[in-house]
């Protein structure tokens, strides 16, 4: 997947949206910064004043929990 296209292309809501989609399972240890990062990104999706530069560094958040969710998940079926 290229991240940094998706990332031109995609806005807040878009990264939000695909970050709620992959919530893992509550007993997974990824669910805390799953947690952390569905709660910031919402934060700023109902703040009317978009910052962009906030919302350029949730959305480079999102990718790096969304690699290292697919990286731990093919981990597993090694």
């Amino acid at each position: 997947m290229n991240w940094e296209q998706l990332k031109e292309n995609y806005s807040l809501e878009d990264f939000y949206n695909i970050l709620y989609r992959n919530k893992p399972h509550r007993n997974s240890k990824l669910y805390k910064e799953w947690n952390y990062l569905e709660s910031i990104a919402y934060e700023e999706l109902l703040d009317e004043n978009e910052n962009f530069e906030k919302c350029s560094k949730i959305i480079d958040e999102i990718i790096k929990f969304l690699k290292n969710q697919k990286k731990e998940a093919l981990q597993k079926y090694e």
